[in-house]
């Protein structure tokens, strides 16, 4: 797994940096795999990249409102996360790291290949470029799904999904 460390500097920016490298101990530090990435709540259910990874990925070519054309995106199925832990509800509520709350409709997960993305064209979404998890909708493959309702469901730097 990945030892990619997030420092916040003396101007409050967010700066990757290689984790093996303890230059400013005083520093918040984020590490990919330390903590769960992502915590399910009512399943009680706590993922890193790893365990994420485990449930197979998906690949999403898709272009968004944020990015500058097409973006190949891997991640884990909504539906495949939501079978997983036997999720039992019909609306999650998904939180971002900024604690930017987005009500998703669980029917998105079953009814397009809505993906929770950890990788855009290869490489692992850091946090100052929507990671370490991003929901990304298959947008290009359904064009019906540009608008702000969708947009508004796209979280990034997800950290929780409460099922409810």
């Amino acid at each position: 797994s990945e030892n990619v460390e997030y420092v916040l500097d003396d101007k409050f920016v967010l700066q990757e940096a290689d984790a093996n490298v303890v230059e400013h101990p005083a520093y918040r530090r984020y590490h990919y795999g330390a903590e769960p990435l992502l915590v399910v709540d009512g399943a009680r259910a706590r993922f890193d990249v790893a365990a994420l990874e485990a449930l197979g990925l998906t690949t999403v070519k898709t272009s968004t409102p944020w990015t500058d054309g097409a973006v190949t995106y891997e991640g884990v199925l909504g539906r495949v996360l939501m079978e997983h832990v036997g999720a039992k509800g019909s609306e999650l509520v998904a939180r971002a790291l900024n604690d930017y709350l987005a009500d998703i409709p669980i029917d998105d997960f079953t009814d397009y290949d809505v993906i929770l993305a950890v990788k855009a064209n290869g490489a692992y979404l850091p946090i100052r470029d929507k990671g370490p998890i991003f929901v990304v909708y298959p947008l290009d493959a359904h064009p019906d799904l540009r608008n702000n309702t969708i947009y508004s469901r796209c979280v990034w730097q997800l950290t929780r999904l409460t099922v409810q």
